[in-house]
C-alpha cells in the first residue's frame, strides 16, 4: 500500500500543480458531498488515528505475562518488548495530523506519512517481539499463540529461518 501511494503521490501533486485555481477548487470540491460531512471527516480521521495509536498501547502484554510465565532472562525480554511498543505508540501518535488535510494532495500525504509511521513502528517492535518469541519453549509458545492477538513461527526463506509474527491477522516479518 505505501509503494501505491509513493506511486501516486508525486504524478498527483504534479497534476494538481498544473490546474489554475478555478480548476484547483473544483478538484477540492469534487468529493464533497456534504459541506458538514466533509468538515467532520478529517476530525473523525484525527480522532481514528489517536484512538489506533493508544489500541497498540493496550496490548495486554500483562496477560501475556501471566500466561507464558517466563523465567528472569525472558521477563528481561518482555521488558524489552514493552519499551518497543511504547516507543512504537508514540511513533505513531507523532504521525496524527493535528490540522485537517484541505486537499486531494494533503490528504494523499498524510496518508503516506501515516504508512510509514506504521512501518517504523513495526520495524521497532517486530525485532523486540521475535527475540522474546524465541526464546520461548515449546508450552509457552503454544500458551502465547493461544492468547489469539497474536502469534510467531519459525519459517525458512531463501534458505534463512527467522520468525514471522502475526498480530490481529496482520504478517509482521
Amino acid at each position: 500500500m505505501l509503494q501505491a501511494v509513493r506511486t501516486v503521490h508525486p504524478a498527483l501533486g504534479m497534476f494538481y500543480q498544473s490546474l489554475n485555481d478555478e480548476q484547483k477548487a473544483r478538484f477540492d470540491a469534487a468529493d464533497r458531498v456534504d459541506d458538514q460531512d466533509w468538515l467532520q471527516a478529517p476530525q473523525d480521521s484525527a480522532q481514528s488515528c489517536a484512538d489506533s495509536a493508544s489500541g497498540i498501547a493496550s496490548t495486554p502484554l500483562d496477560q501475556v505475562e501471566r500466561a507464558v510465565q517466563p523465567d528472569g532472562a525472558q521477563r528481561l525480554l518482555l521488558g524489552d518488548l514493552k519499551s518497543a511498543m511504547s516507543e512504537a505508540v508514540e511513533l505513531l501518535k507523532s504521525s496524527c495530523p493535528t490540522t485537517p488535510a484541505q486537499t486531494r494532495v494533503l490528504r494523499l500525504e498524510a496518508v503516506e506519512q501515516r504508512l510509514n509511521a506504521l512501518l517504523r513502528a513495526v520495524v521497532v517492535v517486530q525485532p523486540t517481539l521475535e527475540k522474546f518469541y524465541v526464546s520461548l519453549n515449546d508450552e509457552q509458545k503454544e500458551r502465547f499463540n493461544r492468547l489469539g492477538f497474536g502469534s510467531c513461527v519459525r519459517v525458512i526463506r531463501q534458505g534463512k529461518s527467522s520468525s514471522v509474527c502475526t498480530v490481529g491477522g496482520s504478517e509482521r516479518g
